[in-house]
């Protein structure tokens, strides 16, 4: 179990969007729908980010997060899945109850498509519920100067995909061999959270086509994925349940992706909440995604879309808080 830190919540400051004019702030005119649904994304994070603040001395994992969010049509589409390269990795976690009910669309708010003014607008209240959700409890900080947290050092094969995961000199390496086709290779810790923030950093030996993978809240009934290519700079976002997968956010351009070097991604998840953002700058927002927010594992996935292959991601860092 995570220990609290006892820290009082920190209250969450959001500005009416203005611009300055010879040192005069002036409200900005009519704002399109798209800087509308992302206010709203960031005001149900915010919500949700004060409750479980408040609520994190508790140990009842069920408690309501209050969010109100406008639903809007969200994408899904059918997902071609690759063979699993590692056995399941899932922990224990709270039983569900199945229901004929199709929950309503996610609403999916990308930053790229606001003007320039209102993006920086987005972004610095994005900064603010990162550093909020940075006074959750520390599970996990690891920058792999050794193994304390015991991560997983192994090899797997399976039809013709070899992983192996080790850890090097600053860092935890995911080596994959694929001789036949596409194939991936996954791994995690053991620990558990639901609402969380993680940041990671990570890079790709070679710089190959290849997709580098978060899944979160893993358990046997399912889990969301959060890749992207470094190589084609696209991102995408997906839940994967008992029915296949299907995509969150659809694969999108995104030029804050570095295509050599490292990448660092944070990932704040809030209830039905999401928020992604890539080497510092605000990608996505999430709301009304209901389907899974029992806790779960976290898992590091890589994938070479190429035969006859080796590639290894080295992730050198790996930070969660939440619970």
């Amino acid at each position: 179990m995570t220990e609290h830190n006892g820290e009082e919540p920190v209250e969450v400051p959001v500005e009416t969007q203005t611009q300055t004019t010879g040192g005069m702030r002036r409200p900005l005119g009519r704002l399109d729908p798209g800087w509308a649904t992302l206010v709203a994304a960031a005001l149900a994070l915010i919500g949700t980010l004060v409750t479980v603040l408040y609520q994190r001395g508790s140990s009842d994992d069920t408690k309501a997060k209050t969010v109100a969010v406008e639903s809007t049509v969200g994408t899904t589409s059918g997902a071609t899945t690759s063979p699993s390269t590692t056995p399941e990795t899932t922990a224990a976690s709270t039983s569900t109850t199945s229901t004929s009910v199709l929950p309503a669309a996610p609403t999916v708010s990308l930053l790229s498509t606001l003007p320039a003014d209102q993006r920086e607008a987005v972004n610095a209240v994005s900064v603010q519920l990162l550093a909020a959700a940075n006074k959750l409890p520390l599970i996990v900080h690891d920058e792999f100067a050794n193994n304390d947290y015991a991560w997983p050092q192994s090899s797997e094969t399976f039809d013709g995909v070899k992983c192996s995961w080790t850890l090097a000199a600053g860092s935890f390496d995911t080596a994959i061999n694929s001789a036949n086709g596409p194939g991936f290779c996954r791994q995690g810790l053991s620990k558990i959270a639901s609402d969380f923030v993680l940041t990671v950093e990570e890079h790709l030996r070679d710089e190959s086509n290849s997709e580098i993978g978060l899944l979160f809240r893993v358990t046997d009934f399912g889990h969301y994925a959060v890749v992207y290519n470094p190589q084609t700079q696209t991102m995408w976002i997906s839940v994967v349940g008992p029915d296949g997968e299907s995509q969150i956010l659809a694969p999108t351009f995104v030029g804050e992706i570095n295509r050599s070097g490292s990448n660092q991604l944070t990932l704040l998840a809030l209830g039905p909440s999401m928020l992604v953002s890539v080497n510092g700058a605000l990608v996505v927002l999430i709301s009304n995604e209901t389907r899974f927010t029992a806790a779960g594992t976290i898992l590091i996935r890589e994938q070479l879309n190429e035969p006859n292959e080796d590639e290894v991601l080295s992730l050198t860092r790996f930070e969660l808080r939440g619970g």
